[in-house]
């Protein structure tokens, strides 16, 4: 029979260390306290440690408060939770539940732990999206389990029900029933060297973790770049593609071997007005515009995609004499039997980054609505603006869009 010493490595030594059936938890965390006595720093100590909302709060609190009870006896406390604890003192010392006041709340941090304490909670703030966070950390985050039911089921319940109407007005789905699954967009504008409309972007890399790159490819018949999607491409590519058409203030790009640069400002047209003041010859949109004119010095290009492993697609450049309606056709061998999609045109952005699918701003449209009436609907990308878009102005949009 083999004999330890403790303390000993129970991995190296290759044995399964078990507790005693018959040992009760006080027990188990006396042994547990004299462990951590013996480890000198507080990261051996955290290491083997939870955080204390890991913890069970009634387990984890239940020792101390015989103690508590003990130390305010004379005040009549008998408390078992901290608002137990909280709504106690309020009592004696106000008369009722302590209230707490946050007229700056911002993302509601101080309001949620306050109400989580058992304090009543009134919070304010003036920026709007600071008052939304601090209601869904009290509504939402702080609901009980049977509210956060209740909201589940609405969220399935709205997304099934905008997801049936994505599905019938077909913007989101070819003829083949394939769904697009996100979007890259970007400006394109016309070089006065050459002619060629250039898509525009500070970096053609879509994603440094799965190696997707976008790269441009000449159509010489309508003097334009298709854009290929390439997943899977090597270090040297990724290096490649970092090196976009916007660089240091000027659109830079390379054709039949030669590169071409035009300043931004050249683009724009910026000159100084009779009064000294910068100005460029940019027209300003309309109220009723949501898609360039075909005139503008800038047009836009949205590339659908639905992120599958080594994919390989092209999104073509429309002739010059249609409607911006550029097409996405697959290539390889599990895409070779889906035809052309026609993809729509935008208005909204004026950068390359991810945007939202539509299904999902008409899915925040509707919860929206629902809690708070027909107010607006903020639709956030990441690394653009922050669009608030009417209901009318929705409908609007929806109704002039060019779909399949």
């Amino acid at each position: 029979m083999a004999t330890w010493h403790c303390p000993f490595d129970a991995d190296a030594e290759g044995v399964t260390l078990r507790w005693r059936r018959d040992l009760a938890e006080s027990d188990k965390s006396a042994l547990y306290r004299k462990a951590l006595a013996t480890f000198t720093s507080y990261e051996e100590k955290a290491a083997l440690c939870k955080r204390p909302e890991e913890v069970d709060p009634h387990w984890l609190y239940a020792p101390v408060w015989s103690a508590v009870n003990r130390h305010y006896a004379h005040l009549g406390l008998d408390a078992h939770s901290f608002p137990e604890l909280i709504e106690q003192l309020g009592i004696l010392r106000y008369g009722h539940r302590p209230r707490v006041g946050d007229t700056f709340c911002g993302g509601g941090s101080i309001p949620f732990e306050a109400a989580r304490l058992g304090c009543d909670v009134y919070a304010s703030d003036l920026n709007p999206i600071a008052c939304m966070l601090t209601w869904g950390a009290l509504n939402i985050i702080g609901a009980s389990p049977e509210r956060r039911a209740e909201i589940e089921q609405a969220q399935r319940a709205v997304a099934r029900a905008v997801d049936r109407e994505v599905t019938a007005l077909g913007i989101e789905h070819d003829e083949q029933g394939n769904r697009a699954k996100a979007y890259l967009y970007c400006l394109e504008t016309r070089c006065p060297e050459t002619g060629w409309r250039v898509p525009m972007s500070p970096s053609w890399v879509i994603s440094k973790t799965r190696n997707v790159i976008a790269r441009l490819v000449p159509d010489h018949d309508n003097r334009r770049f298709d854009i290929e999607v390439i997943s899977g491409v090597s270090d040297a590519q990724m290096r490649s593609a970092e090196k976009g058409t916007v660089r240091d203030g000027a659109l830079v790009y390379e054709l039949d071997g030669k590169t071409y640069r035009t300043p931004i400002k050249t683009l724009r047209g910026d000159y100084r007005d009779a009064d000294g003041n910068s100005a460029n010859r940019l027209r300003r949109w309309e109220k009723h515009d949501f898609k360039p004119r075909p005139d503008d010095i800038f047009q836009e290009r949205l590339m659908p995609f639905n992120g599958s492993e080594g994919e390989h697609w092209t999104v073509h450049a429309p002739k010059p004499s249609s409607p911006p309606s550029p097409k996405l056709t697959f290539s390889g061998s599990e895409k070779s039997n889906r035809s052309s999609r026609r993809i729509w045109p935008t208005g909204s952005g004026r950068v390359w980054c991810p945007i939202w699918r539509l299904s999902r701003v008409l899915k925040l449209h509707a919860l929206v609505e629902s809690a708070a009436g027909p107010i607006g609907i903020i639709c956030l990308m990441p690394g653009s603006y922050c669009f608030l878009l009417k209901r009318k102005k929705l409908r609007a949009t929806l109704e002039n869009l060019h779909f399949p």
